[in-house]
C-alpha cells in the first residue's frame, strides 16, 4: 500500500515546458487525482523503489522451485533434478536461511 505524501514529504520546484501543465492537468483529471498524485503515480512507475533484497531472494527461491527444477526424466520414467538446478536451489536456499537468521537477530 502506498502512503500519501504529506506536508512533510520532500518539496521540488519543477520548471515545464509549454503545454505540459495542461497535458498533467488533463492526465490526472481523466484518473480522478490530483496533478501531485499524476506526477508522482508517473514517477513512481519510471523510478520504482528497489526491491527488497529479502523479497527478491524468495522470488528467487520460488522461481528455481517452481521453473523446472525437476528435469531430466530417466528412462525408468523417475525424475531427477539436474545438477546445475540442485546447486543453484542449494546456493539460495543458503542466502535465504542466512538473511533470516540476520533479520532475526535484528
Amino acid at each position: 500500500m502506498t502512503t500519501r505524501p504529506g506536508r512533510e514529504a520532500d518539496a521540488f520546484m519543477l520548471r515545464l515546458p509549454n503545454g505540459m501543465r495542461e497535458r498533467i492537468k488533463r492526465a490526472a483529471d481523466a484518473n480522478g487525482r490530483s496533478m501531485n498524485a499524476e506526477i508522482v503515480a508517473v514517477l513512481s512507475e519510471r523510478y520504482p523503489e528497489p526491491a527488497d533484497p529479502f523479497e527478491v531472494l524468495v522470488r528467487d527461491v520460488l522461481e528455481v522451485l517452481s521453473q523446472g527444477a525437476v528435469e531430466n526424466s530417466a528412462a525408468d520414467g523417475t525424475t531427477k533434478r539436474s545438477t546445475q538446478s540442485r546447486d543453484a536451489l542449494a546456493d539460495l536456499l543458503d542466502l535465504l536461511k542466512a538473511e533470516v537468521e540476520r533479520r532475526v537477530r535484528g
